[in-house]
């Protein structure tokens, strides 16, 4: 780990979040190494994808450490916006997409960039009566 840890410091990256992940600890001769490992590592994933210990784990915790900068947003935008509605569709993942006489409902989902960026398109639209940001959250 000390290793890991200084080749991150030399490439200017320790300031970085992290996901620890143990592997192949199905291969570990000393089961008291496994059971010592949490108490200094409480965050860290343990793995062995051959014995399918710690996949779901690993899954659901790579979904939480991405999604944690995420927010979710439901809007309403005139079908006739469409490169509006194209950039979204390029910068986000749209949950939900109803269409409505001649307006298009989406609720999607995306990073705090991108979240800046759809944002910065509705402002310049903003006269536009047709796109209206009702709500964004974020996602966890």
């Amino acid at each position: 780990m000390q290793t890991v840890m200084q080749t991150c410091e030399e490439l200017r990256v320790h300031h970085k979040p992290v996901l620890i992940i143990f592997n192949k600890i199905d291969l570990l001769k000393e089961q008291g190494i496994l059971q010592s490992l949490p108490k200094k590592y409480p965050d860290a994933i343990f793995l062995s994808a051959t014995r399918n210990i710690g996949v779901e784990s690993l899954k659901q915790k790579m979904i939480e450490f991405i999604e944690k900068n995420f927010v979710r947003i439901h809007l309403r935008i005139g079908v006739q916006n469409q490169k509006f509605i194209h950039f979204i569709h390029s910068v986000s993942h749209v949950i939900e997409l109803n269409y409505r006489d001649h307006l298009v409902e989406m609720t999607l989902k995306c990073d705090l960039d991108s979240a800046e960026k759809i944002r910065s398109l509705y402002h310049k639209y903003e006269s536009n009566k047709d796109i209206e940001i009702i709500e964004e959250v974020p996602v966890r």
